[in-house]
């Protein structure tokens, strides 16, 4: 499923942080790190090719979004707002949290994408960010909500 030269960030302060890091040990290629800056991620960011979010429960993810900005391909469960996110884009790669091989499956399909395709994919969630996720736009539809409410109250 893996090449050599794949290597898995695990990045957060979770409530997991300490039971994962005595799994992974001293694994090679895979690294953890703490909670990311806002400048930090986005470094982070371009330095991946693909972002996995691995959630149970989340009201965004946040990372999605970030993601999304960046133009990266996300393998992700169905989580919060992450469905509804990425529709309309072609980024359709959900696994099951509780299942090693559902993740694997969709894993293998990322891997085996042509350039091209990566290339189309990663367009389409930057082009998605910037019609429905942006600051811009979410900033207008904050102002929209509350015109509304202050205007329904004179």
């Amino acid at each position: 499923c893996s090449s050599i030269n794949d290597n898995l960030y695990i990045i957060g302060d979770g409530e997991l942080k300490y039971s994962i890091k005595k799994e992974i040990g001293n694994s090679a290629n895979i690294i953890m790190s703490g909670q990311l800056t806002s400048e930090e991620t986005a470094d982070f960011l371009d330095g991946i090719d693909c972002i996995i979010i691995s959630s149970f429960s989340e009201a965004g993810p946040l990372v999605g979004v970030e993601a999304m900005a960046a133009a990266k391909i996300i393998l992700s469960t169905e989580v919060g707002a992450m469905p509804n996110r990425l529709s309309g884009t072609v980024n359709d790669f959900w696994f099951n949290p509780e299942s090693y091989e559902s993740f694997k499956i969709q894993f293998e399909k990322i891997k085996s994408l042509k350039s091209l395709t990566i290339k189309n994919i990663s367009t389409a969630n930057r082009d998605r960010y910037l019609q429905f996720h942006s600051r811009r736009k979410v900033g207008d539809k904050y102002l929209f909500a509350v015109r509304t409410v202050v205007n329904s109250k004179t």
